[in-house]
């Protein structure tokens, strides 16, 4: 028996969607007004796995140096500039609909997303995704653009 199309087409979304996913841009709207909160240039990585697991983090490249050796020992300007400037969290994923991601946030660098879920929107072409995230840490509407570590799949 043939499964409906809207599973195979979510299952195909899913396939698109498994990975290891690195950073290209990361812009936010909000207000009506548009900024890059990790800077011009931000770094991270999304692995999305066939088990419906997922982590990601996201950091400014700029992030300063520590004065000392010890990172917990960093003074409230460092410590501020760290957490102002890195998002990490991981949990569970699955497929809604083709495009369509419920995230299941297991936990984060910002504590208050721990268990938490969200929805994300993607579309993904050759090996770029587009991906839309309604619910950041910083209150604004974020796109990121991510480019498929070792290029498109078949």
């Amino acid at each position: 028996m043939t499964p409906p199309a809207d599973a195979a087409a979510i299952r195909n979304s899913r396939e698109a969607l498994i990975g290891q996913w690195n950073l290209v841009s990361l812009t936010a709207e909000q207000d009506g007004r548009s900024f890059r909160p990790f800077g011009e240039n931000p770094v991270g990585i999304l692995i999305f796995d066939g088990e419906g697991r997922y982590a990601t983090q996201v950091m400014r490249a700029d992030l300063p140096k520590f004065s000392g050796q010890n990172r917990m020992r960093g003074t409230p300007e460092e410590n501020h500039a760290i957490v102002a400037g890195c998002i990490a969290y991981h949990g569970t994923y699955t497929l809604r609909a083709p495009g369509v991601i419920d995230m299941h946030i297991t936990a984060c660098s910002y504590p208050n997303f721990n268990g938490v879920d969200q929805t994300r929107t993607f579309v993904i072409e050759g090996d770029e995704m587009r991906y839309h995230n309604p619910t950041t840490s910083f209150g604004a509407v974020a796109t990121l653009i991510w480019k498929r570590a070792g290029g498109a799949t078949a």
